[in-house]
């Protein structure tokens, strides 16, 4: 059974007995999301989370809006939107698939849905922790769980994940769709693991997933790719040339 229950202290008949309508939006949205089989841990932490500049929680008309919007492409069939910058970016709560319970950040110039925390509590204890910043790109890279190069074990489900991403992506006939799929199973991969699950991806027809790919190598300062990151430096895409170069000066540091 979930770990989940309706919060009778946050019930829509106790908001209507004279709460500030600040409050009683705030609320009224902790109603919403509790409908999304969120654990009540996480329902809590929200409903006492501090909305401030860059990291507000979605008000209901806004959250409507975003849920019509997501309803017209599939590669956002998994997700909902919760907290906003107010600038038309988002952090959102994969609701169902296979990385059920993951935040993923929503860019308004470019749409990735990789995995950046493991969950909302993990995501709400950074923002907090980090009252000097003000938006996504404020927060050090480092602070998100995904990706990372240090020890991953404390992540028993990512294994299955990576390996249920991989099935979707046999079957999936939307190219976005595809797209964001490689972008997840090259997110979770941890560093023992990339010529399994990303040297794949190096001679991937989509420019983006094959740049992505070359990236993650200099991210992961991956030394044995590095005979392969040379060939790419000609023989790649143009976003992957350039990746390649700069993955090669990351390696050689």
């Amino acid at each position: 059974m979930k770990d989940q229950k309706c919060l009778t202290a946050f019930s829509l008949g106790r908001l209507k007995n004279g709460l500030p309508t600040t409050t009683t939006k705030k609320y009224i949205m902790i109603e919403k999301l509790n409908g999304f089989d969120l654990k009540t841990s996480e329902i809590e932490r929200l409903a006492s989370f501090q909305s401030r500049d860059g990291f507000m929680l979605l008000e209901e008309t806004e959250f409507d809006e975003m849920q019509k919007y997501f309803e017209q492409f599939p590669m956002y069939k998994n997700i909902i939107a919760f907290l906003t910058d107010g600038n038309s970016n988002y952090w959102c709560l994969y609701i169902s698939g296979a990385m059920k319970g993951m935040i993923c950040y929503l860019s308004h110039d470019e749409p990735s849905l990789e995995p950046k925390f493991k969950s909302v509590l993990n995501l709400l204890n950074v923002i907090e922790e980090n009252p000097e910043a003000y938006d996504f790109y404020d927060l050090d890279r480092t602070l998100f769980d995904f990706p990372t190069i240090g020890n991953t074990s404390d992540f028993e489900q990512r294994n299955q994940i990576i390996e249920q991403l991989r099935a979707e992506l046999l079957t999936e006939k939307d190219e976005d769709t595809k797209q964001q799929i490689a972008f997840s199973i090259i997110a979770l991969t941890s560093t023992d693991e990339i010529e399994k699950n990303i040297y794949p991806f190096l001679d991937d027809t989509d420019m983006y997933v094959q740049e992505r790919a070359i990236e993650m190598l200099g991210f992961h300062k991956y030394k044995p790719a590095k005979e392969k990151l040379m060939e790419l430096k000609t023989s790649a895409m143009p976003n992957g040339r350039t990746a390649a170069a700069n993955a090669l000066k990351k390696i050689e540091i």
